[in-house]
């Protein structure tokens, strides 16, 4: 019996294959896939294009990875977004991207002001009916 352990065995780890289908294997949220973007900016483009909270489970699944990594790459990118205008938001075991609390007047602001723009592009001609 070997002492090496089977990194594919390990739950911990994340077993991929690349292009050529050979396996690939990491522990590492941050691994590089090979389309060339880690764990964390694939978790990032989900949470992205979700349109409503959404489970980590549900992530892991669409990405093929354990739940774990997904998990280890969630806490990345929460820490990455604590200097930035998005947040990552947790609700219950639900997770979605959101605007950033501390900028909600300016975001209310923006809304309101897009909202009259396109109000006024799109409002009717004032014309009487033939």
């Amino acid at each position: 019996m070997s002492d090496e352990s089977n990194p594919a065995e390990d739950s911990s780890m994340i077993a991929t294959r690349d292009a050529a289908g050979v396996p690939v294997v990491t522990s590492s949220p941050n691994h590089i896939f090979s389309h060339g973007l880690p764990l964390t900016a694939m978790v990032e483009a989900v949470l992205y294009v979700a349109g409503e909270p959404t489970t980590i489970a549900a992530i892991a699944s669409a990405l093929g990875v354990p739940t774990k990594q997904v998990e280890a790459s969630v806490a990345n990118l929460e820490q990455s977004l604590v200097q930035r205008g998005v947040r990552l938001q947790r609700m219950g075991n639900k997770l979605q991207l959101v605007s950033a609390p501390e900028l909600a007047e300016i975001i209310q602001k923006f809304l309101g002001l897009e909202a009259s723009n396109r109000l006024s592009a799109a409002a009717p001609s004032p014309r009487a009916a033939p």
